[in-house]
């Protein structure tokens, strides 16, 4: 007796159907699908379904990830505050004062002489200064021997442990081409060899919102000098670059622009969790996900630290961004981990998606850079491995890349008054077709 043949095509069936999807996909005409022609090559089939959420119903939940670089990981210095993007930032400069020939007959002068970069000069960070003329009052502060390639520091110099004045004096810094230094204190310095950390620290009654870009040594060979001149006529005044410098700088979350917006930020570091709810019937091993793509839309004049047109208008204009520009970083969260632990340790779902596009304008032979609206989240093959019930759903983190340690920062919104856009959700699916 011959064995019946088995069923092929019920084995093979799986596989028709995804093949016969994407022909009939691909054969369509572009744009009628509710994600619109960007998202989809052509219309659904009939059997296709939507499920979309945005605002209240989707139900997002942003927590904002306190997360910092280390002092000494940065190209760019920056002093001041900015109450739009919450950057409060002190520079920090490491110098080897026994690289100093001590003076016989003594200090008369010494300056901490800090350089800026020039929006109309070639230096690298040229255009990058967009509070440069404001006033900003600083005083210097010497900081304790700190491991400062290691340690992370989210607070003002001035309430650093061990930290203390060097002077009483508060001076503006542009206003002055160099900061005064107590003569006793650089001798004593240079006499014991010190390595000495030296922090311009904010003064906030005195200064003007903003934060001012100064040259690092990291960037430039023209960065800020220890500069030293002799009571004698017969020695030759000195100068002296930092072997490192950086950034003391913290973040204030906690003002009216930061309770309706998502705000992500490179240099300061500002990563955010993502959590959203989805139906229980959406979780069903026979459904087929199409597309699963979640909606941002960017808050008018959320980039900061790009150059000086960049809050007005979010166009980047001509500026060189970093290779690859400034993009962001999609990872789901492992909630089997303690503590903030799966917010590093989960899957990476989009390693670099662009937040920058070019302009529409036919008229422009080199249209500017714009940031992109909105902002398309790839959760497809996640949600897919939600829906078999592979993974769960404990939210994405999203965090900037970029090439150098920028002071940047985009913010999108969360709860607009204009309802379209609000961050919406909305995923294509289609259902196993029943072959028994």
């Amino acid at each position: 007796m011959i064995p019946p043949r088995p069923q092929v095509w019920r084995l093979l069936a799986p596989a028709w159907l995804l093949a016969l999807l994407a022909l009939g996909m691909g054969c369509l005409e572009p744009g009628d699908t509710p994600l619109g022609a960007e998202y989809s090559p052509a219309p659904l089939p009939d059997d296709a379904a939507v499920y979309a959420a945005r605002g209240a119903a989707l139900n997002l939940r942003v927590t904002r990830i306190e997360e910092s670089h280390p002092l000494f990981d940065t190209e760019v210095l920056a002093c001041g505050a900015d109450s739009a993007s919450g950057f409060r930032a002190e520079p920090v400069f490491r110098f080897d004062c026994g690289a100093f020939t001590p003076y016989v007959a003594g200090i008369e002068t010494a300056r901490l002489a800090p350089t800026f970069p020039d929006a109309g000069g070639d230096s690298l960070w040229a255009g990058d200064n967009p509070d440069l003329g404001r006033d900003v009052a600083v005083s210097v502060w010497r900081l304790p021997d700190m491991d400062f390639e290691n340690v992370v520091l989210d607070q003002a110099v001035r309430d650093i442990p061990g930290a203390w004045p060097v002077t009483g004096v508060v001076d503006t810094l542009l206003s002055a081409a160099t900061l005064s230094l107590p003569p006793e204190s650089l001798e004593v310095w240079i006499a014991a060899g010190d390595t000495v950390n030296l922090a311009l620290a904010y003064e906030d009654a005195l200064s003007e919102p903003g934060l001012v870009r100064l040259i690092s040594r990291r960037s430039s060979a023209t960065a800020t000098t220890l500069q030293i001149e002799s009571v004698s006529v017969n020695e030759d005044p000195q100068s002296l670059e930092p072997f490192d410098d950086g950034n003391a700088a913290t973040k204030d979350d906690t003002g009216a622009a930061f309770t309706d917006r998502l705000v992500l930020a490179t240099g300061v570091t500002r990563d955010a969790l993502l959590q959203f709810d989805l139906p229980d019937s959406l979780r069903d091993p026979d459904i087929i996900l199409v597309r699963a793509v979640l909606q941002l839309w960017p808050d008018d004049g959320s980039l900061v630290g790009l150059s000086p047109g960049d809050r007005a208008d979010n166009d980047v204009g001509g500026f060189a961004l970093d290779e690859g520009g400034l993009t962001v970083k999609i990872q789901a969260v492992d909630d089997s981990l303690p503590g903030s632990a799966g917010f590093d340790e989960g899957r990476v779902l989009e390693q670099r998606l662009a937040l920058f596009t070019a302009a529409d304008d036919p008229a422009e032979t080199d249209p500017p850079t714009v940031i992109a609206a909105p902002l398309a989240l790839p959760l497809t093959t996640w949600l897919q491995d939600w829906a078999n019930g592979d993974d769960e759903n404990h939210g994405v983190t999203l965090r900037l890349n970029g090439a150098t340690e920028r002071l940047r920062q985009v913010a999108y919104l969360l709860d607009p008054a204009d309802a379209e856009l609000s961050p919406r959700l909305e995923l294509l699916y289609l259902r196993r077709p029943d072959f028994d």
